[in-house]
C-alpha cells in the first residue's frame, strides 16, 4: 500500500501531547508504511496556515482525516485512521 504521511501537532503546555506523538512513531516504527511529522505549532506557528483551524492539541492529520485529543491516543483510533484507504500526499 500507499505511504501514509501522520502530522501530529503538539503543544509543550499539552498533556495528551507526548503520548500521541510516541504513539504515532511506534507506528512507523513497526513498518507500518507510516511517515510522522510531529511539530510544536509554538515553535512553528506558520503550520497552522496550512490545517484546519486549531482549537486543541493534539491533533493528528492523515489527509483530510483528523484525531483531536485523547482519540489521538487511543491506538485503535490511530490505527483505523492510519489504515484508511484514502490516498494522502
Amino acid at each position: 500500500g500507499e505511504e501514509k504521511k501522520l502530522t501530529v501537532l503538539v503543544t509543550y503546555a499539552c498533556p495528551q501531547c507526548p503520548l500521541v506523538a510516541q504513539l504515532a512513531m511506534r507506528f512507523a516504527m513497526a513498518g507500518e508504511k507510516v511517515r510522522v511529522d510531529v511539530i510544536d505549532i509554538f515553535e512553528f506557528p506558520e503550520v497552522k496556515e496550512d490545517f484546519p483551524v486549531l482549537i486543541s492539541t493534539p491533533k493528528v492529520f492523515v489527509g483530510s482525516r483528523t484525531l483531536t485529543g485523547s482519540r489521538g491516543g487511543n491506538e485503535a483510533s490511530l490505527l483505523e485512521l492510519i489504515k484508511t484507504k484514502e490516498v494522502t500526499e
